[in-house]
């Protein structure tokens, strides 16, 4: 016995605004990582002037939310350009984040 599948009529508009609605997705995408980027160099930047800064800091400085200051950190440790050191204050321990020699290489010749 073979079994017919049931064949839904299309339309037009549909495809056309799921298209759109793609598209407005791509470019909501392409305009946060154009601000993430814009943050990342921000944050290197503030580094170059003032090394040793929390991501806290930062984040008040760069104006965005910690989040996106700790994951830009966390990126730059990833590659090389910044080092992670914790210092203890009483019983809480800070993290301060500093350029490494490649990243004062990187941040001297950004802008």
């Amino acid at each position: 016995m073979i079994k017919f599948l049931s064949v839904k009529t299309i339309n037009i508009s549909t495809i056309m605004e799921s298209s759109v609605l793609k598209f407005k997705k791509l470019s909501i995408t392409m305009v946060s990582l154009a601000k993430n980027d814009r943050i990342k160099l921000a944050i290197l930047l503030e580094l170059k002037k003032e090394d040793g800064l929390t991501p806290s800091m930062l984040a008040s400085k760069v104006k965005c939310k910690y989040e996106t200051a700790k994951k830009a950190l966390d990126f730059f440790t990833a590659i090389g350009l910044v080092r992670l050191e914790s210092e203890k204050h009483g019983l809480k321990s800070y993290e301060y984040y500093k350029l490494t020699d490649t990243g004062k290489k990187v941040a001297s010749n950004a802008v």
